[in-house]
């Protein structure tokens, strides 16, 4: 196992890469490489946890899976991950948001409401891959685009009581289980 407790790139446009190989990374806390690029290119498992990444954008690349709970679109607006059975949930979308988690079985959480003028684009990629909503309220269609591809399953969370709002574009002509 490989353990990272902050990255701290020493100015904007810092792109870093970690080449992980087979050993499992975990990162902690707060890893920052500014308007640079993040990659971890590991095949094996891939946990980012609670970790505040800020970049421009991060990518993993590999078949390991990545396991992130608290990817905020304020602080990384692209999401590239290899073909893991991937679990990534989204816990702020207060900025745009292009989400790709390749190929495997994916499970891709939203738990805050979306926002206004913004875009967000979620690419379940190949395998049977599920859209997971937690957030109390949500509001699907509340952006300037909410699209998805690749998402076979859309589901909800006993946390869900009060309503989801989904516009009928995201839906029309995509065969999905709800």
């Amino acid at each position: 196992d490989t353990t990272f407790a902050a990255i701290n790139g020493s100015s904007d446009n810092t792109n870093l890469t970690i080449k992980g190989g087979s050993n499992t990374m975990t990162l902690s806390g707060t890893h920052t490489v500014g308007t640079g690029s993040f990659t971890i290119e590991s095949d094996a498992t891939v946990d980012l946890g609670a970790s505040d990444i800020t970049a421009t954008a991060f990518t993993h690349t590999g078949s390991g899976a990545v396991s992130w709970t608290d990817l905020n679109s304020s602080e990384v607006k692209t999401v590239t991950t290899g073909s893991g059975a991937d679990t990534i949930t989204a816990a702020v979308l207060t900025e745009d948001l292009t989400l790709s988690t390749g190929a495997g079985a994916d499970t891709i959480t939203i738990a805050t409401n979306t926002s206004a003028s913004k875009t967000y684009t979620i690419n379940g990629g190949d395998g049977a891959d599920i859209l997971s909503i937690s957030a109390d309220s949500a509001d699907l269609n509340n952006g300037t685009a909410f699209t998805m591809s690749n998402i076979e399953t859309i589901s909800m969370t006993a946390a869900v009581d009060t309503g989801i709002t989904v516009g009928a574009a995201l839906l029309s002509g995509k065969g999905i289980i709800i």
